[in-house]
């Protein structure tokens, strides 16, 4: 498969913007991003209307969706698990 073109878009702007990135996960209407601070910020696919999750006492290194559920592994070596539905 190839392609014909390609289109950069830079996301800018997380609600901290000391924060370093570390982890990122495309699901099927969301952009997840994983911060050194331990939250999870969530975009939705044009990289707007974000919300943040205090997800872990460290910083995130992993990410992962699965029947509605929002795995995520961090630094503070610990699984959270939430439910997409209620964040």
């Amino acid at each position: 498969m190839a392609f014909t073109s390609l289109t950069t878009t830079i996301l800018t702007g997380t609600s901290d913007s000391a924060a370093v990135l570390t982890f990122m996960f495309v699901a099927k209407r969301h952009i997840l991003l994983g911060l050194d601070n331990g939250t999870v910020s969530f975009l939705d696919l044009e990289g707007e209307n974000e919300r943040v999750l205090e997800a872990s006492e460290g910083g995130i290194w992993a990410c992962d969706v699965w029947e509605g559920l929002l795995f995520v592994g961090g630094t503070d070596k610990k699984v959270g698990v939430f439910e997409l539905e209620t964040l």
